[in-house]
């Protein structure tokens, strides 16, 4: 669109005299080329290396973040989990956090990807113990990553519903909420019974939780939390779970948009999301 293209000035015919190129030309020349930003977008892109290990530079790391923690500057919760000072000071401790946090994602996500989000019937926070329950999640503890599920979301006749742990840091809540609100979002533009037919029965989970996962890192970057989002690929890529080959597909099928515009060419916006 004309009014979008800030080069146009709006449409306005003066702007035909700028020299697009001779300014970019310029720029570069007087050392805006390289920024941090287009370092930041480099650098991501470089991490999505699918015959890449994810490795720790340190001894150990953040299961929250995925970054690397340096000498003793950390937590180790009860249920073994490390978690750095930085994830700690961040973590959403009042409800009134969590309710400006969800409701600004929601709004940006609908921005973001185009969509119409339904009213969920219940979304709250809830304690690690409930989380581990309804997701029967079972979790040993390591010296590298350990991201237990911070979050879930659930469809019955009822309606939907989200549930988020109590006490989650900032981005790690933000990251799950994205996840959890793209299935959301799939419960009420998708029918599992279709997904089953047309891709296999098997393959349900892997379309679910692929496209999930790839709306979570697109959104990051949409939001410009590159290190964030590049953290999470460089984990995500090496998982042999419905997590990880799903979300490889979708990232064939949709390429991750670095500068956060999606457009229409998105799961989001088709009949059958790998069409």
């Amino acid at each position: 669109m004309t009014r979008s293209n800030f080069l146009n000035y709006g449409g306005l015919l003066n702007a035909k005299a700028i020299q697009e190129q001779e300014t970019f030309d310029y720029l570069v020349s007087m050392g805006f080329g390289n920024g941090e930003l287009h370092q930041a977008r480099k650098s991501l892109l470089e991490m999505i290396d699918f015959d890449e290990s994810f490795d720790s530079v340190g001894d150990n790391l953040c299961d929250f973040c995925y970054d690397n923690i340096m000498g003793g500057e950390y937590e180790k919760l009860k249920d073994g989990r490390d978690r750095c000072m930085r994830c700690s000071r961040t973590k959403l401790a009042t409800g009134e956090q969590f309710i400006y946090e969800f409701e600004r994602l929601k709004t940006n996500m609908e921005v973001v990807f185009g969509i119409t989000i339904l009213p969920i019937r219940e979304v709250q926070m809830v304690n690690a113990k409930t989380i581990a329950k309804n997701t029967n999640e079972e979790y040993t503890p390591t010296s590298g990553v350990d991201a237990r599920v911070l979050g879930y979301a659930t469809q019955s006749a009822k309606g939907t519903e989200l549930f988020l742990e109590n006490g989650a840091p900032r981005m790690a809540a933000i990251s799950t909420l994205a996840h959890e609100l793209t299935h959301i979002w799939q419960y009420g533009a998708w029918k599992r019974q279709d997904i089953a037919l047309h891709y296999g029965k098997k393959y349900v989970g892997l379309i679910y939780e692929g496209m999930a996962m790839w709306a979570q890192v697109q959104y990051l970057i949409a939001i410009r939390e590159f290190d964030f989002a590049s953290r999470l690929i460089q984990m995500t890529i090496n998982r042999e779970d419905i997590y990880g080959l799903g979300f490889k597909v979708f990232v064939e099928q949709y390429p991750l948009q670095l500068d956060g515009d999606v457009g229409m060419d998105s799961p989001f916006h088709k009949k059958l999301p790998l069409e």
